[in-house]
């Protein structure tokens, strides 16, 4: 637990370097963190062995990609189609959720770090350690509001 709170830290104080320089690309570099964090764990989480395992059967061919969404077996099949390791699939989940996440909030917020550092403390754990795939579905969805917002559609495809 002491490795979160060393994450948490960082975090604040990255939030604080945002406040005083008033650069809101500095969002991008704590998606990254939490991004890499989420991408390279082993064994955190109730449902990482669910998808290392069924990772593990299409990356051998013995098995299907199962009860998953279309697009996340599609994405699953093509990392493992190019013999990715698991790390490599669940790192690239991990940073298109978190900048997806981040674009928003560097948007809608005055401070976008402090958004992160929230999301962190009470949402991080229990989606993007859980619930990978949940937690893609709810970063395209809070992207996509602008774009609801503004009836700008098109953007959405």
């Amino acid at each position: 637990m002491q490795f979160y709170y060393g994450i948490f830290i960082i975090i604040a104080v990255l939030l604080m370097a945002e406040t005083i320089t008033q650069r809101k690309e500095i969002v991008y570099i704590v998606a990254m963190i939490l991004a890499v964090i989420c991408g390279i764990r082993y064994g955190v989480g109730s449902d990482f062995f669910s998808y290392f395992n069924t990772y593990q059967k299409v990356l051998s061919g013995v098995g299907e990609a199962g009860y998953f969404e279309p697009g996340y077996q599609l994405l699953m099949k093509f990392f493992a189609y190019l013999g990715f390791p698991s790390w490599v699939f669940f790192t690239f989940i991990s940073i298109l959720t978190m900048l997806l996440f981040a674009n928003y909030v560097r948007k809608i917020s005055p401070l976008a770090v402090a958004p992160m550092l929230y999301y962190l403390s009470r949402l991080y754990f229990t989606r993007d350690l859980n619930q990978m795939r949940q937690a893609v579905a709810c970063a395209i969805v809070i992207y996509a509001v602008k774009y609801v917002a503004e009836k700008k559609y098109f953007r959405l495809w």
